[in-house]
């Protein structure tokens, strides 16, 4: 089944958006561990680290995070409410939409990558 592929400078501009999206190793991973709900930098980085074969590191997570932020797909927040202060990351609106085009690609994956 051959699908035809428009080549529109807007199309362009959303996949050099992707790839950004897609070229960070732990971009995608991140999204899918805060689709379950807030979490702090430590608890984030025992989550991912629990669930692949090769743990995250602190700097790759901030690094990660950020590109995130500036993405506009994760929201990092400060919480001043009680001590010590507490920073906690969640997805954004754009971040939420990013889910089924994250599930997606995991069924692809599960069909076709061997």
């Amino acid at each position: 089944m051959n699908q035809e592929i428009h080549t529109s400078p807007l199309r362009i501009q959303s996949l050099d958006l992707l790839l950004q999206l897609l070229s960070g190793k732990w971009n995608l991973l991140i999204c899918y561990m805060l689709s379950q709900g807030p979490l702090r930098f430590n608890s984030l980085k025992e989550k991912i680290s629990k669930n692949v074969n090769t743990p995250i590191c602190p700097s790759s997570l901030s690094q990660s995070l950020k590109r995130l932020e500036d993405l506009d797909i994760v929201r990092r927040t400060i919480r001043t409410e009680e001590a010590p202060i507490a920073v906690e990351y969640s997805l954004t609106e754009k971040g939420y939409a990013l889910l089924p085009v994250i599930n997606a690609l995991l069924d692809w994956t599960k069909n076709y990558a061997n």
